[in-house]
């Protein structure tokens, strides 16, 4: 049986060394066993962190990027430019150095309804797991909102009792419309 671990850190930079560590050694675990990881993200000051660590000369030749895939867990349907889009907001952060090899597949947020993109992204995450062989994600990484919600994922929320889709369309009042 698992046992919980809780981690203390003295800042900020000292939680995303340590995330990058864990990470690293997750990743290249999974793949040893399954040939690949699948990696749900947000966005956030912590995800920002991690994949701008991630991309340094340290860490990045500690990874295989061509097996890791990175599918989106939150996002607001706003379009892929909106400062307030996730994806928009990662951009800067993501792995510029990896030379495209690691697979970073957004929700296309553009000229379509919250409903149709939910739909469309759905199959891009089961063709995803099913050309890696697996049934869902290998690793969930959520950063956490000021106000303590986690990806969308507010008390009470319809999206925690749907359990026969893979991608959510949620009405949020501050910003519209989000998945998970």
């Amino acid at each position: 049986m698992a046992q919980d671990t809780i981690k203390c850190y003295d800042g900020p930079s000292d939680v995303v060394q340590a995330l990058a560590e864990d990470f690293i050694d997750f990743t290249n675990d999974e793949i040893s066993r399954t040939e690949t990881c699948i990696v749900g993200i947000t966005g956030g000051t912590v995800i920002n962190g991690l994949l701008e660590l991630l991309n340094s000369p340290e860490y990045i030749e500690r990874l295989n990027w061509e097996r890791i895939f990175f599918l989106w867990t939150d996002e607001r349907f706003l379009p892929q430019a909106h400062e307030d889009n996730y994806f928009n907001r990662v951009k800067p952060h993501l792995l510029c150095k990896a030379k495209g090899a690691a697979h970073f597949l957004p929700i296309n947020t553009d000229s379509k309804t919250v409903h149709e993109a939910a739909e469309e992204y759905e199959k891009e995450v089961r063709n995803v797991l099913k050309a890696c062989k697996k049934s869902g994600l290998d690793l969930a990484l959520l950063d956490l909102g000021e106000d303590g919600h986690t990806a969308g994922l507010f008390a009470g929320s319809h999206a925690l009792r749907v359990a026969d889709q893979d991608v959510v369309p949620l009405k949020m009042a501050r910003y519209g419309n989000a998945f998970l």
